[in-house]
């Protein structure tokens, strides 16, 4: 993925529902591909880009953001093969865990992670609460 391809795949993430907020503007995104170049992928048809997902890692933890296949290409293993591409990169680079989150009441990417055998944060450290603060 590359800052050329931003008005294309935001199309692609308010089409598909994902939540997207000022985090995701342009230069957020911008600043975002060039802090982790390969990490972010496009998967793209005769139509332009029809995949997205983002991806970044600070060398230790990584996690994964706004994956998005748009509703004419699902259940073609699109979203799965963006998934694999992700973590084979990121276990080139030794990166030992990824996160991502998912709206709990949005049931559809939950069976997606589950069918891929991803586990609750929770399930895998049952002592630790995992908190967030906006800054």
């Amino acid at each position: 993925m590359t800052s050329a391809d931003y008005n294309a795949v935001r199309n692609l993430w308010e089409k598909a529902g994902l939540s997207v907020s000022e985090a995701d503007s342009f230069e957020n995104i911008s600043r975002y591909l060039q802090r982790n170049p390969d990490f972010c992928l496009v998967a793209k048809s005769q139509e332009g880009i029809v995949g997205a997902i983002l991806c970044g890692h600070d060398g230790r933890r990584a996690h994964i953001n706004h994956l998005v296949v748009s509703g004419k290409y699902r259940r073609e293993g699109i979203a799965t093969k963006l998934v694999e591409l992700c973590v084979d990169k990121l276990k080139a680079e030794k990166v030992g865990l990824v996160y991502l989150s998912v709206i709990k009441s949005n049931f559809a990417p939950s069976i997606f992670w589950n069918k891929m055998s991803w586990v609750t944060y929770d399930e895998m450290y049952p002592s630790v609460e995992l908190l967030c603060r906006k800054i």
